[in-house]
């Protein structure tokens, strides 16, 4: 009996120690493949270690899988692993690293108040590029949220160029953002009702407004016509369901192209915003 007990312990002894190995040459591997940029591989790899000896080598690997799927543009995954790292790190410093990597994710998911908070959570002891960082990315959550007041403030007091040049060009750019975000998609879709490619027009889709204008005011003509040449069943069997096809039609995109190209505006202002702090 008393040697079956010892068998089993060096066997229990024999398998931890091929465990281990096996845990460390797949570090080992895993961090080749980072230095060769393989991505995909070493991620592979790094779950695989995390498997094996999560005690060891947990730490490195959340820190890797999370900025390996950053790279690999897995946002969902990155934050995750992100969440994880701060959670199972007693480093503060590796902790406020975590919450601006994980929000830095969130951004780029279009989760802005969910980064957002975040930030705010961090402990204020950041100095130099994590400080400007936190700082950056906590203007970008406003200005996703298009609280436009509290992005341009935070944005005022980071400029590396404090010269009133950079000032006014800053301020403009945030006088900008509000007169576009002013643009209303209801307001789009009644003009759409009344003058067909109006709303798409004001929405700043130039071609797709005078398109609608042009198709309609052909399909009007022809009704027109059609009516003028035989009669009120004929212009409305020939032409009345081209006429709310595109007239109808017309006004519902409306409102949906003022989102979008608003969207699409904002987000290129914001580029121009980057360039005037950095």
């Amino acid at each position: 009996m008393k040697l079956k007990i010892l068998f089993f312990l060096l066997w229990i002894s024999a398998f931890s120690a091929l465990f281990a190995q096996n845990a460390s040459e797949c570090m080992a591997i895993a961090r080749a493949q980072i230095g060769l940029g393989n991505d995909e591989a070493a991620r592979l790899l790094m779950q695989r270690v995390i498997y094996f000896d999560r005690k060891t080598y947990g730490l490195e690997c959340y820190w890797q899988l999370a900025t390996i799927n950053f790279r690999l543009e897995d946002f969902e995954q990155s934050a995750f692993f992100f969440d994880i790292l701060y959670q199972n790190t007693p480093s503060d410093s590796i902790k406020n690293m975590a919450l601006i990597g994980k929000a830095s994710a969130l951004l780029l998911q279009g989760k802005h108040a969910a980064a957002r908070r975040e930030l705010l959570s961090i402990k204020d002891t950041l100095n130099g590029q994590w400080y400007y960082k936190r700082q950056v990315y906590l203007g970008a959550c406003y200005y996703g949220e298009r609280n436009f007041d509290a992005s341009e403030a935070i944005y005022k007091k980071i400029l590396k160029d404090n010269s009133n040049t950079r000032k006014t060009a800053l301020k403009k750019a945030y006088k900008k953002a509000r007169r576009i975000n002013k643009r209303n998609p209801k307001t789009a879709k009644i003009m759409s009702m009344f003058v067909p490619g109006s709303g798409q027009i004001y929405a700043g889709d130039i071609k797709n407004g005078l398109n609608s204008l042009g198709l309609n005011a052909v399909m009007a003509y022809w009704f027109i016509y059609t009516l003028q040449k035989a009669s009120l069943n004929d212009a409305i069997l020939s032409t009345g369901s081209w006429v709310f096809r595109y007239y109808a039609g017309g006004f519902k995109r409306a409102a949906i192209i003022t989102e979008v190209e608003k969207d699409k505006r904002l987000k290129q202002n914001f580029q121009n915003i980057l360039k005037i702090i950095d």
